[in-house]
Order: C-alpha cells, then sequence, then structure tokens
C-alpha cells in the first residue's frame, strides 16, 4: 500500500493531492499538527507588514472565509490525526485554546477522521517525537491509535 504521512501546511498539501488523484493500493494518511479548520494565529497576525512576507500561501491558512483548509473536501480514506499540546507557550492572546504553539488542538480535527491523538508536543517538536512516530507507525499497521488488548 501507498501511505501519506505529513506534517502541518505538509497534511494539507496531502488532502489537496488526493482529491484530484487516485492512487492505486491506497494506504492510510497521518495528519500530525495539520490545521485543518485552519490557525487563528493567522488571523491574529494576517494584519501585521511583517506576517506579509511569508507570501500568500501563508495568509490562506486562518480560520476566516476562503480559507485553504475549508477548500478541502473531507477524506474518503483512513485518516488519522495527531495533535500537539504544549502548555509553557504564553500565547492565548494571539491562539486561544489548547495548540502546540502554531495550531490548536480542536483546528486539527476533521470529520470523517478514523482516529484522533494528542500528544505533549510543541508544533515543531511533533516532527522529532518518538511518541509521534510510534503512532504514526502503529496507525499504519492498525488504522488506530490504540494498543491492541491480545
Amino acid at each position: 500500500p501507498v501511505h501519506f504521512v505529513g506534517h502541518s501546511l505538509g497534511g494539507l498539501l496531502i488532502r489537496s493531492y488526493l482529491e484530484d488523484h487516485t492512487v492505486a493500493n491506497m494506504g492510510k494518511v497521518v495528519l500530525i499538527g495539520t490545521p485543518n479548520a485552519g490557525t487563528a494565529l493567522v488571523d491574529n497576525l494576517l494584519d501585521k507588514w511583517w506576517f506579509q512576507v511569508l507570501g500568500p500561501t501563508a495568509q490562506v491558512l486562518g480560520t476566516g472565509a476562503g480559507n485553504f483548509p475549508e477548500s478541502l473536501t473531507a477524506p474518503d480514506y483512513t485518516l488519522g490525526v495527531i495533535a500537539g499540546r504544549w502548555d509553557t507557550l504564553e500565547n492565548e492572546e494571539l491562539l486561544p485554546g489548547v495548540d502546540d504553539g502554531m495550531v490548536t488542538v480542536d483546528s486539527t480535527k476533521i470529520e470523517g477522521m478514523s482516529d484522533f491523538v494528542v500528544v505533549d508536543s510543541s508544533h515543531a517538536g511533533l516532527r522529532i517525537s518518538g511518541e509521534v512516530t510510534d503512532y504514526v507507525s502503529l496507525f499504519l499497521k492498525t488504522g488506530t491509535f490504540q494498543e491492541s488488548a491480545e
């Protein structure tokens, strides 16, 4: 099977690709820290001059009308979502709620996901977390983040 695993914007690119392409031997998909409902961080930084330097892609990752994440359809494949929770960041003003410093836990959720798990990690840390690696491996093998009782 052909599996897809993506972090943050990479997860959105996977979703976009799979909307327009049929993959022979389609396997499972794992999205890690992906802003499936956009991120309020973008909403709160959009009017800053320096944010414009990040380019048009960053500017459409907010939660408002016309954002890129909400233009994508719900998945029709086996999808697992991993979110990060990093409580040491003082960012409630820019990103209210439980988050990884860039994306809230709630924003990673998506209708049609097969399973969901939250790990203690920052957004960037999700990419190098052994716990995340273990969850990805388990999901690709079993379609769930839960260990079997057997």
